[in-house]
């Protein structure tokens, strides 16, 4: 397994929650409206916090094995879909994060996507392959249609030496980061903290300035010196997210 999924689990022990285990393919409407949970694998663990709220339209399908799914307190989940078709993997909402219509998939062994702390996802696909990570860090906002992977999906070779030349890679998104409406994080992508990503940008590197406006395709700095606030209010952006550190 590699070191990003145990960084992911490393999230579950954290806090020791007092979680609901369903034991059959339906939770209870005690913490969840009915959905199916689809689990033809061996030795999955799904984990959902009593709190959390489950929307009637996800989905949640596990074909690999040895796999763990973790829906921490007060999430949510709507109209959503969680596929695990690879090997000891890892999905992970961390408290208070959540997706409407946001579709997760892993392929491969120790794949992982991981939310974190009040991390809110309106849409878009996140595609964990080749044993490789999305992290999507605390207080992030994404917008409708985002989409991150780690990989191409298919292989490129050098005809002389027949080696591939786009392996896959992790994705990191820093705390309190904005993904506009359409943004495509490409695989190795990393983005610094408090960094807004407009609308339709592609990135496809490193965006190291923290508290940056990026745009373009591929996204380039436009400003640095920001900071943005779920409401329009700027009392409303969290304390620690004022400063750059």
């Amino acid at each position: 397994m590699n070191s990003g999924v145990l960084a992911i689990y490393d999230l579950i022990a954290s806090e020791p929650y007092k979680c609901t285990l369903p034991t059959s393919r339906k939770l209870s409407k005690a913490n969840a409206n009915s959905f199916d949970i689809q689990d033809v694998g061996q030795g999955n663990i799904i984990v959902i916090h009593k709190s959390a709220h489950i929307g009637d339209k996800t989905e949640i399908r596990l074909s690999g094995s040895n796999n763990i799914l973790y829906v921490g307190r007060d999430c949510y989940l709507r109209e959503a879909s969680v596929e695990m078709k690879g090997q000891a993997g890892a999905v992970i909402f961390s408290n208070r994060s959540g997706t409407t219509a946001g579709k997760i998939k892993l392929t491969g062994n120790g794949s992982g996507v991981a939310l974190g702390w009040r991390a809110s996802w309106g849409g878009g696909a996140a595609m964990a392959a080749e044993g490789k990570c999305i992290v999507v860090s605390d207080d992030c906002m994404l917008s409708n249609d985002v989409l991150l992977r780690t990989s191409d999906s298919h292989g490129i070779f050098d005809l002389e030496s027949r080696e591939r030349i786009n392996p896959a890679k992790d994705v990191v998104v820093g705390d309190h980061v904005w993904l506009g409406n359409g943004v495509r994080v490409n695989k190795g992508s990393r983005i610094a903290r408090g960094c807004i990503v407009a609308q339709g940008a592609i990135v496809a590197g490193r965006l190291d300035d923290q508290h940056s406006i990026y745009a373009g395709t591929p996204a380039q700095r436009k400003r640095s010196g920001i900071s943005w606030s779920r409401t329009g209010n700027y009392d409303d952006i969290p304390s620690i997210y004022r400063d750059i550190i």
